[in-house]
């Protein structure tokens, strides 16, 4: 049947999306309802329930979905979280990522590195800048990276960024450039 998500201040809502997550996944959940509930983990951010949404998205992540879009937004939800763990788990599955669609489940890794909001993210971050990405994760990274003066002051840093961002100026893609413009307006 229907689900009904409530707000993620419903102390029913994180075990109702624990216990849909700890079941197989894809047993006649659709696209929607999966990224529905990987969304509302994402939204668990206070010391009671991140660590329990951290946990289910990080076991779904390590099993897999059988659909590049669902599996992206697993890793953008775990990084919403902000549980001290996802760094971890997003740098290594960034360097182990297997390839998909538009490279959407690197992407999904990318913005759950930007979504971290932690310094400790942005030497990935830069090497998601290199050409060698698709489009779609350089444009992720360019965003994230727009964030740099509100997770560090270590100027150094401020300025390798700027310029690798500056970098990107000659791409082929018109995103990347305007994304390029917007972030170094605000560096």
């Amino acid at each position: 049947g229907r689900v009904r998500l409530e707000w993620p201040g419903d102390p029913g809502a994180l075990e109702w999306a624990r216990e849909c997550f700890s079941r197989e996944v894809g047993r006649g959940e659709t696209f929607g309802e999966l990224a529905l509930f990987s969304e509302l983990l994402g939204r668990f951010r206070t010391e009671a329930t991140q660590g329990i949404a951290a946990d289910a998205l990080s076991a779904w992540i390590e099993r897999g979905d059988a659909s590049y879009l669902v599996d992206a937004e697993a890793r953008r939800a775990l990084g919403k979280t902000r549980d001290p763990r996802a760094l971890a788990i997003l740098t290594g599955r960034y360097a182990t990522d297997h390839p998909s669609w538009n490279d959407c489940v690197l992407q999904g890794t990318v913005d759950g590195l930007g979504a971290l909001r932690d310094a400790a993210a942005v030497p990935t971050l830069l090497d998601a800048l290199d050409a060698k990405h698709a489009t779609s994760v350089r444009r992720s990274a360019i965003a994230a990276l727009g964030s740099a003066r509100e997770i560090t002051s270590d100027e150094p840093l401020i300025e390798a960024i700027r310029q690798r961002i500056e970098g990107t100026m000659d791409s082929f893609d018109p995103g990347i450039r305007i994304g390029a413009s917007r972030t170094l307006a605000v560096l």
